[in-house]
């Protein structure tokens, strides 16, 4: 394995619904760079091409490879040395690799690409279901959990963001990453 490459990004994870679009959304338009979430981006662009919700989790190993892929390619491009806030990042495949039941062994090295700034996981938020996501209160449990775990795991100081005003939240993730 190669070692990862030191950036200065900042990843906003999450369980689904804990408002990591909005605050991205919001540090965007305080002037900060940002990479919307993959995953939601691909969703939408093969639901924009006429394929189902259901075709595209038909098969679940694939589709998390072509959402890792799309990761892959969207932090490739980004300048390791400019400031950038990630919705979500690589390794969080990982625990949507494991609510799927599948083998995560292959995705060690790929997750360790990067070493990002800082990780931040946002306390849930109340759950609403949108046209992309999937998950249950269950799933959301766990992936709350296990992107935490995930991180901790890869050496990261993981810092949880509680429920509060966006603007409370942005001030709370500025204030760590600016110290």
């Amino acid at each position: 394995m190669s070692e990862a490459i030191a950036v200065k990004w900042v990843v906003i994870t999450g369980a689904p619904s804990s408002g990591k679009t909005s605050l991205i959304d919001a540090l965007r338009q305080r002037g900060y760079a940002v990479l919307h979430e993959a995953a939601r981006k691909y969703i939408e662009a093969e639901v924009g091409s006429g394929r189902s919700i259901l075709e595209l989790r038909g098969d679940e190993g694939a589709f998390q490879n072509a959402v890792l892929n799309a990761k892959l390619d969207a932090e490739g491009a980004l300048d390791p040395q400019v400031l950038v806030f990630l919705d979500r990042a690589i390794p969080d495949t990982s625990a949507y690799c494991k609510l799927a039941n599948l083998d995560v062994e292959p995705l060690d090295a790929v997750i360790q690409t990067y070493r990002y700034q800082k990780v931040f996981v946002l306390d849930p938020l109340k759950f609403e279901k949108d046209g992309v996501r999937t998950e249950n209160s269950e799933a959301r449990a766990f992936l709350d959990q296990e992107f935490e775990r995930d991180y901790r795991r890869l050496g990261y100081d993981v810092m949880r963001v509680p429920v509060m005003p966006i603007e409370d939240r942005i001030d709370f993730i500025l204030g760590r990453v600016q110290a």
